[in-house]
Order: structure tokens, then sequence, then C-alpha cells
């Protein structure tokens, strides 16, 4: 079975590219729009890994983040948070909510493919 990843984000182009290649690579791949949508989406799908954008329509990627980690169900899923804010505060914010990783945007996807593997390794093939 392969490896399921929740990727949220609220920009159609970056989340479209990012699921096509993560599906190339053999994850399975669920996506999302907003925060509201991804908290049912969580529990339907249950994702080995959660992606997160911070900045989307509905509850934040760092009130998300911070949910999940207080749930029994999901505060062992690892999560990454990529967004465009570089500054230090929203990277530290995004390490104090919960978040294993935070990379920032545009995403290099070897990057964040280097991530995915740190945590729930290669997919299946």
């Amino acid at each position: 079975m392969a490896k399921r990843i929740l990727l949220v984000d609220d920009e159609k182009n970056l989340i479209e590219l990012l699921a096509n290649r993560l599906q190339f690579f053999g994850y399975e791949v669920a996506v999302e729009s907003n925060g509201y949508h991804a908290l049912k989406k969580v529990q339907d799908f249950k994702p080995e890994l959660i992606i997160l954008d911070v900045k989307m329509p509905g509850p934040s990627g760092f009130y998300l983040c911070e949910y999940f980690k207080e749930q029994k169900e999901t505060q062992t899923i690892p999560i990454i948070m990529m967004s465009g804010l570089n500054d230090e505060a929203s990277k530290m914010e995004g390490l104090r909510s919960g978040a294993n990783a935070y990379i920032t945007k545009p995403v290099v996807p070897a990057i964040l493919m280097e991530q995915i593997q740190r945590f729930i390794g290669k997919p299946d093939k």
C-alpha cells in the first residue's frame, strides 16, 4: 500500500505540481485547499504525513498544526509546513505549533522530497 500524504494549500498551480510529482514517485496524495476541508480529510484519508500551507481560507496552518498535535489520533503524524512567510518569527511559530519541518516558498521539490523521505521514507513500489 502506498504511503499517504495530505497536501493542504490554496495555490492551485502549486498543489497540482506537487501532487503530480508525489504521485509520480509512488505516494498516494489527497489535496485540500482550505483548513476546514483538511480537518475532515484527515479523518477520512488517514495520512501518514501532512504538508500544510500557513495562509489559506479557514483555519491557518499554524492553528491546524497545533490542533493535529493535540489530538490523540493525529499527534504522531509528521507535519511539514510550507509558506511564503520566510521570516524567523513565522518559522519559529510553525515549529512551536508542532511542525516537524518548515520550508519556504518557492518550494524546491528536491528539498520537499528529502523532508518527506526523512519522516515517512520512500514510497512502497
